[in-house]
């Protein structure tokens, strides 16, 4: 039985008629304790969507006269689907993303999931001028620095400090060897191409 992608009711459900299966998922990551779930999205301000659409339409000298003008750039407290940073990540516009960041608004957290999201976009310019502002490149997993299929910015994890066979990535692998009979061989297939990967990528 597979409950990823399952509505949050569907969900809640499953636990209560599959604990102890609910609860090896969950400790596995593969779903999330209902307690922990994202709230409900909120509506964005009227004029930071106005703000995010001129970021989306990469109209740069519209937004430094967004800024000129003293209008409002730091997104409140709350659950927002998007933000003016995260619509210039998206466009992959450097320069738009770089006036926004100067201007001191983005807080660490958005920082921080700009830095994904330009990870996800294997855009490593972004991935650089992000570091450069204090995003924190050790929040990234694992996973999304490998999926990104990046040789430049798989590279710069390892130039900084990234070890690819370190024993911290252990239990993660460990836990493909539960899950059948094939999984002994995935895992040596994973160790394998990480290793592959850390040969490809001198520094």
């Amino acid at each position: 039985m597979s409950i990823r992608g399952r509505t949050l009711a569907q969900t809640e459900t499953a636990q209560k008629k599959w604990p102890v299966f609910c609860n090896l998922l969950i400790k596995h990551q593969r779903i999330q304790p209902a307690s922990k779930r994202m709230p409900k999205r909120e509506k964005l301000p009227d004029d930071l969507k106005e703000l995010c659409l001129l970021c989306r339409a990469g109209k740069l000298f519209a937004v430094q006269q967004w800024i000129r003008d003293s209008r409002r750039l730091r997104t409140p407290a709350g659950n927002f689907a998007t933000s003016p940073i995260r619509t210039a990540i998206e466009s992959g516009f450097h320069s738009m993303v770089e006036v926004l960041l100067q201007e001191g608004t983005v807080d660490q957290e958005e920082k921080n999931d700009a830095f994904i999201k330009a990870i996800d976009s294997r855009n490593f310019d972004l991935v650089e001028l992000l570091t450069q502002y204090g995003a924190d490149p050790w929040i990234v997993d694992f996973d999304t620095i490998l999926c990104s299929r990046h040789p430049q910015i798989m590279r710069w994890f390892v130039a900084n400090g990234l070890d690819l066979e370190c024993d911290c990535y252990a239990e993660e692998f460990a836990v493909l060897v539960t899950k059948g009979a094939r999984a002994p061989q995935l895992l040596r297939n994973r160790v394998h191409f990480l290793r592959a990967v850390k040969t490809a990528l001198p520094i």
